[in-house]
């Protein structure tokens, strides 16, 4: 396992697009294959868009901030579920703060 720092968050960050479910794919016109898109990198190398990044482009439009999405990493399976935020602030009802009281973490880059 290659060297990694887990964080915990609070997040209180919605809406949140289910798309595990179905009938809302179907709903919003959205096929598993739209999601699933294993050559999204070769698409982009070559100056395509992928349906997945379609699929964020819509939903952000449509005002959802992330999406509830089963994971495409090699070996998971049907359980295995992310979660993808689009936009987050540090307050409701898009905000995702990192959980640090020890302050082990470092601070993030300034903004020019």
């Amino acid at each position: 396992m290659e060297p990694l720092t887990l964080c915990q968050y609070e997040v209180d960050c919605g809406p949140v697009f289910d798309a595990t479910d179905s009938v809302l794919l179907a709903k919003h016109g959205i096929s598993f294959h739209h999601l699933e898109c294993p050559s999204w990198l070769d698409e982009m190398l070559s100056g395509e868009t992928p349906d997945s990044h379609r699929v964020a482009d819509q939903l952000i439009a449509e005002g959802f901030a992330g999406i509830r999405v089963q994971s495409f990493a090699k070996l998971a399976g049907p359980g295995d579920i992310n979660v993808v935020f689009w936009r987050w602030s540090d307050i409701p009802p898009t905000m995702i703060k990192v959980i640090d009281n020890d302050g082990r973490l470092p601070d993030p880059p300034a903004i020019r």
